[in-house]
């Protein structure tokens, strides 16, 4: 065999094979040396409760003036401050506080009181509480008056209230003179007087005071005497149908009476009624006016005295056709003369009549026209005397001219007197 040949150049490359598989892991290399030391970290905080403290504890000025307490609280995590006033609603104040500083703004007495400052975090909450008191200027409550008490009496004056703080002293004097010696006891705000005279007529003057100032008011008291009657109407009056009656009563007393008329039971005749300072005058007087009336004395427009005259109102009878003692039965009524049906007339009811007209009795008490018929209106029938009246007017009947439609005039009632 021969020499081997020169060696040719190289091939072109060929494609990459496929990856083999993994070797096996190698041994852990030996462990390094030790590092340079790091730099030391801050402190930790740890977690707390609040603390609250306030200042000033006790604070007092005059109304009027600003003020300021402050409430430092200390604690991890940082606490919320809220400043309240104590009281039934515990109510918090929110807008007058500051970092801590509860301010208030021209204070006045409601603002006196104890408030309380709250810290709160995740732990807990803290409180403290200081006192505000506000000094006020007195002021004075009480009724102008005039108080009226009639002579002789005891009274007691209004009460006059006082405000302010501190405690107003209350002294009571008269405008004019002292107050009556011996005759007076006071307590604070009440003064009472006793058997009081005209000299204790005057302005009372209640004044409160304290550091701040004073406050006066006053009260009228005047002293009356009640109404006396000089003269009265009489406590009973008779008068007939149309006529005019005037009752007189006038009165003396301190101030002067003021002189007043009312009726018992219903209003005065309209129309019919005037009055005057000392009288009452009615005219046309009617059957439907009987009754009370009234005169009343005021003084003062509080104190009164009263007197009644009971007013009876009656037609007017008389006997016609005969002679003075024995005759027709006529009755005068709304302005005219009219007779008197027999429809149950009786002894009593003659009776009636003859005492009306100055009579002891009647004797009899003849029916059916005896003395001859009338003319005109029959005014009464049915009529039913007890014996007692004074009048024919006030005996139960039919009605005023109810005879004119179930009797004639052959049925007119007479009555024989004694």
């Amino acid at each position: 065999m021969g020499s081997p040949g020169k060696r040719g150049k190289q091939g072109s490359i060929g494609p990459m094979g496929l990856k083999g598989e993994t070797g096996n892991k190698g041994q852990k290399g030996e462990r390094g040396g030790t590092g340079m030391p790091g730099t030391k970290g801050e402190p930790g905080q740890s977690i707390s409760f609040p603390t609250v403290v306030v200042s000033p504890a006790t604070l007092t000025v005059n109304e009027g003036r600003s003020v300021s307490f402050q409430c430092s609280a200390s604690s991890n995590p940082e606490p919320t401050i809220v400043w309240s006033k104590v009281n039934d609603q515990s109510e918090i104040i929110q807008t007058a506080v500051s970092e801590g500083r509860l301010q208030l703004r021209q204070v006045t007495g409601n603002d006196s009181g104890l408030y309380q400052c709250t810290a709160t975090n995740i732990l807990g909450k803290d409180q403290a509480t200081v006192q505000l008191e506000i000094n006020v200027r007195p002021s004075v409550t009480l009724s102008p008056g005039p108080i009226y008490a009639i002579e002789g009496s005891d009274v007691t004056l209004p009460v006059c209230h006082v405000t302010g703080h501190p405690r107003p002293v209350v002294t009571w004097r008269k405008s004019f003179g002292q107050l009556p010696h011996g005759r007076d006891k006071f307590n604070s705000s009440v003064i009472k007087l006793f058997n009081v005279r005209k000299s204790d007529s005057d302005n009372y003057l209640c004044t409160a005071k304290n550091l701040l100032g004073n406050a006066v008011k006053r009260t009228q008291l005047a002293i009356v005497s009640l109404p006396q009657f000089t003269v009265k109407p009489s406590p009973t009056v008779f008068v007939v149908v149309d006529d005019t009656l005037t009752l007189n009563c006038s009165a003396t007393g301190d101030p002067l009476p003021i002189i007043s008329w009312k009726r018992q039971g219903a209003k005065l005749p309209v129309g019919r009624s005037h009055m005057t300072s000392q009288a009452l005058t009615l005219r046309n007087m009617t059957i439907e006016d009987v009754g009370n009336y009234i005169c009343v004395a005021t003084s003062a427009g509080v104190f009164y005295a009263d007197t009644t005259s009971n007013v009876e109102v009656k037609t007017g009878v008389r006997l016609v056709n005969g002679g003075a003692a024995y005759c027709r039965v006529e009755i005068y009524y709304s302005g005219q003369w009219g007779t008197v049906c027999d429809d149950h007339w009786d002894i009593n009811d003659a009776n009636v009549v003859c005492r009306e007209l100055g009579f002891s009795r009647a004797t009899s008490a003849p029916p059916r026209a005896k003395y001859g018929q009338g003319s005109g209106r029959i005014w009464m029938d049915d009529v039913n005397c007890h014996g007692g009246e004074k009048s024919l007017s006030q005996c139960s009947h039919r009605g005023w001219g109810s005879g004119d439609g179930g009797c004639s005039h052959s049925e007119d009632a007479s009555a024989e007197c004694a």
